[in-house]
């Protein structure tokens, strides 16, 4: 078997064994956890 069939070989592997990334979910999970760390912030220097 020469590289690039290998190299094609494990592709499809790879693809058929890793789960789709959700993308949505995952920027709605960022802008959430962002502004949660922003107010934590805002709200201990304010009382500070």
């Amino acid at each position: 078997m020469n590289p690039i069939e290998s190299n094609k070989t494990y592709q499809k592997y790879v693809d058929k064994k890793s789960p789709n990334s959700p993308i949505l979910k995952n920027c709605f999970n960022a802008f959430w956890v962002g502004g949660l760390i922003c107010m934590v912030r805002t709200n201990y220097y304010e009382y500070l």
